[in-house]
């Protein structure tokens, strides 16, 4: 039987493998602690094994990647686009201007002026963001899309004749990816607001938008928006360009970070623990519903048998 502290952290590794950043620590601290402690005291794997055998799995890895896998989606949803890209970029971009002295000043000085000016200036901010984030996004699914031979057979030509000119007409047809939340754009559709790959959307493609585009700009958004923070957090006046600049790069950092969690119906997180099951020779070892065996299913049935 189990000790008390492999039962008490096979709790706490069961909690951590809801995500899988949680889990992937939860799995390196029992390999490091395995390293480093005698096997008379650490039992390593215990208590992720007995984590993944109370959960019905075989084995961590597999818990831990069964609880994020999900449906995936090619589609950028126009609630997400309206709700999640510019109206968190809206509200963020108002509101990092209250790390500045001179931004509250004016609001104290002139109400009507300050609310008219910088509403309308963090609106504008904020459909400039949505309108190039739905750009990337969606260009990266289609170029995906078309590298995997997925794309609709209609407008592969217009792709090929394209991408095998010469480097100014190669340039010219990336740059018309800003044409895509216009509705304008080849291999792309838009319903409304909301917008889909013409062709067939697998998982590598579903997960290119969040992970190639939204998390590539959520990684260099943050790198560039943390010393910013700090430098209105611990300065007095600062020019004002560094105003604009902090109030531009912050929410595009965090309607990023959003897209790259919260689009495709979680694509990017299925897409990952694919690529862990891979790694650790286990892509196999989950059941989809794609790949379901009903065999065993079927025959229980035509016995009578309770399932």
């Amino acid at each position: 039987m189990p000790n008390v502290g492999t039962r008490v952290l096979a709790r706490t590794a069961g909690l951590m493998s809801r995500t899988l950043t949680t889990g992937r620590m939860a799995n390196g601290a029992s390999k490091l602690a395995g390293k480093i402690m005698p096997k008379s005291i650490w039992n390593q794997g215990a208590a992720l094994t007995l984590a993944a055998e109370r959960a019905g799995h075989n084995n961590y890895i597999e818990m831990m990647t069964s609880r994020v896998r999900q449906t995936h989606s090619g589609t950028l949803e126009g609630e997400f686009v309206v709700s999640g890209y510019f109206a968190f970029a809206f509200h963020f971009a108002f509101v990092t201007g209250l790390l500045f002295p001179q931004f509250m000043e004016a609001a104290v000085a002139n109400p009507a002026g300050f609310y008219a000016k910088e509403v309308s200036s963090s609106a504008g901010i904020a459909a400039l963001e949505a309108f190039l984030m739905v750009a990337g996004h969606m260009g990266t699914m289609a170029r995906k899309s078309f590298v995997t031979a997925n794309i609709a057979e209609d407008v592969e030509g217009a792709w090929n004749e394209a991408l095998q000119g010469n480097f100014a007409q190669r340039a010219k047809f990336y740059l018309s990816f800003l044409k895509i939340p216009l509705g304008k754009f080849p291999g792309v559709m838009r319903e409304g607001l909301s917008y889909k790959v013409e062709g067939e959307s697998p998982l590598e493609v579903s997960a290119t938008g969040p992970g190639s585009w939204d998390r590539t700009v959520s990684r260099l958004a943050w790198l560039a928006s943390i010393p910013l923070i700090g430098l209105a957090i611990v300065s007095g006046e600062l020019p004002a360009y560094v105003e604009w600049i902090t109030r531009i790069v912050v929410p595009l950092a965090v309607i990023a970070t959003l897209g790259q969690h919260r689009t495709g119906a979680g694509a990017l997180k299925t897409f990952l623990a694919d690529k862990i099951l891979k790694d650790h020779g286990l892509e196999k070892a989950v059941k989809t519903e794609e790949n379901f065996d009903m065999t065993e299913v079927k025959q229980q049935l035509e016995k009578g048998e309770e399932i």
